[in-house]
């Protein structure tokens, strides 16, 4: 819980600076679900692509993705913003991580691309018969 926390500060905080200050709480939980679909996405892919078991199974569809997104939205709110709880957390954690890097928010939100990037070039490589 406490490095959901801590998205949430970093992300709410982005916000704040870009002028989205009224829109800040509910955008930071739609980002960071987001993020959490697309790491969704690195494990389908990987079990899909490179373990043997899941070769003759088919794909989930688009609305596994959607769900996914929904329901981790959903949680989310309920967490974070629900009855305001989001204020406890800017409070109760602002001297603790208002002056501090923003490396564990960038790395979360950059480490699922690269590795499905990195996991896509891999399927390119095989497929092309080259690995």
């Amino acid at each position: 819980m406490r490095f959901l926390e801590y998205l949430f500060f970093k992300y709410y905080y982005f916000q704040v600076k870009v002028g989205n200050e009224d829109i800040a709480p509910i955008s930071s939980i739609l980002f960071i679900s987001f993020i959490i679909e697309f790491v969704y996405a690195d494990i389908l892919c990987f079990c899909f692509y490179y373990i043997p078991y899941f070769k003759n199974l088919s794909m989930p569809s688009v609305i596994s993705f959607i769900l996914v997104y929904i329901f981790c939205f959903l949680i989310l709110f309920y967490l974070i913003i629900y009855k305001n709880k989001y204020k406890a957390i800017l409070i109760d954690h602002e001297a603790e991580w208002k002056g501090s890097k923003n490396l564990g928010a960038i790395l979360f939100a950059v480490i699922p691309f690269i590795v499905f990037f990195i996991e896509m070039f891999f399927k390119i490589k095989i497929n092309r018969s080259v690995l």
